[in-house]
């Protein structure tokens, strides 16, 4: 009889777990979504941000543990999730030998590529807010809304001075396989997600859905579905064993 998977979940830069609410109506029974939230927001709002990748991981780390029962797991990022899903699944790998099933990357390109060409951090607010708008996903009612909007520019000025700060470190090549999904009308991530491939001795497969950076809000249904599929056809294999053998070798 097989295990239930855990899918490991992580939002945006300035998201929380809620990204995820619709989520569990789709899911399949043998999949348990956990969300992990990060210090300063959702369930975590009275805590403090955190602004640095090494301190976001080492924070996250013990929520994660606590659902590590040997079962298999999976991560799933959204933007900014998808580099901490990045530095959070090396981290449970090496230390508890236990590597992920599979890892889905969502709306962000690969760790390796930086690209600094705006620091959004040290942006005054009129420039910051200006370049959220662009961007989109961020609900007209909060721009109007002073006191929202000064708490949600704080969550997200740590945020994007982890990402703009951010030092890619090489790790070994996850032995699963890797799904991406992406908005055709991204600009974030146009021509850069083929990238992913040099991250898993694996497959990596491509999910192309209409729309923009926040493409998932608007096809959960239909995401979730990807992710049933994939997970549920999830046999023990010796790859996930020899993941196993080789994380206690690093």
């Amino acid at each position: 009889m097989k295990q239930d998977i855990k899918l490991f979940c992580l939002s945006h830069a300035g998201g929380a777990s809620n990204l995820y609410s619709k989520w569990p109506q789709y899911i399949e029974s043998e999949i348990k979504i956990v969300t992990l939230e990060m210090s300063g927001r959702g369930r975590r709002f009275t805590e403090a941000l955190i602004d640095n990748i090494d301190d976001m991981i080492e924070d996250l780390m013990p929520f994660a543990e606590k659902e590590l029962d040997g079962s298999p797991y999976a991560f799933f990022g959204h933007s900014m999730g998808s580099l901490v899903s990045y530095e959070l699944s090396h981290k449970i790998w090496k230390e508890t030998g236990q590597a992920p099933i599979h890892m889905f990357f969502s709306g962000r390109y690969p760790p390796h590529l930086i690209f600094r060409d705006k620091i959004f951090h040290t942006m005054s607010d009129e420039e910051f807010i200006n370049e959220l708008k662009k961007i989109g996903g961020t609900p007209e009612e909060v721009y109007q809304n002073n006191s929202l909007m000064d708490i949600f520019l704080r969550v997200l000025r740590a945020d994007y001075k982890l990402l703009e700060t951010y030092l890619y470190r090489q790790y070994h090549q996850y032995d699963c396989d890797i799904s991406l999904f992406y908005g055709n009308n991204d600009e974030t991530t146009a021509g850069n997600m083929g990238e992913w491939v040099k991250y898993t001795n694996g497959d990596t497969a491509k999910h192309v859905f209409i729309g923009g950076h926040f493409f998932l809000t608007e096809h959960v249904k239909e995401l979730v579905s990807i992710i049933n599929q994939i997970l549920t056809s999830y046999e023990p294999s010796d790859i996930y064993w020899k993941s196993y053998a080789h994380s206690l070798t690093e």
